[in-house]
């Protein structure tokens, strides 16, 4: 099984789960809610500078119920070099165009 230091590379950056729970307006404790994880594990994810430092915490489960969740909302990431993109799908602009917490 791989871990998070063997797939950083694939995994969005910290600065871009951020801005899309930004973006749709959600709490810290909205998007645990909907990822089905603790709070405190959206918290640690948050303050840490890169995903790989958490490696020893935070399961690859974890992280990919965090996705799906962004995903639902049409929320997808990607990568290319250096630069780092989110990309807010129909429904995302929606709901942020709307406004409400969630």
């Amino acid at each position: 099984m791989q871990d998070l230091t063997e797939i950083n590379y694939t995994l969005p950056s910290i600065a871009q789960l951020v801005a899309a729970r930004s973006y749709l307006f959600w709490s810290q404790q909205a998007l645990a809610e909907k990822a089905s994880v603790g709070i405190a594990t959206i918290k640690r994810l948050e303050k840490a500078n890169e995903l790989g430092a958490l490696a020893d915490t935070l399961k690859l489960a974890t992280l990919k119920r965090i996705l799906v969740a962004y995903e639902s909302e049409g929320i997808t990431f990607a990568r290319q070099g250096e630069s780092e993109v989110v990309i807010f799908g129909p429904k995302a602009q929606k709901q942020a165009k709307s406004g409400r917490l969630t």
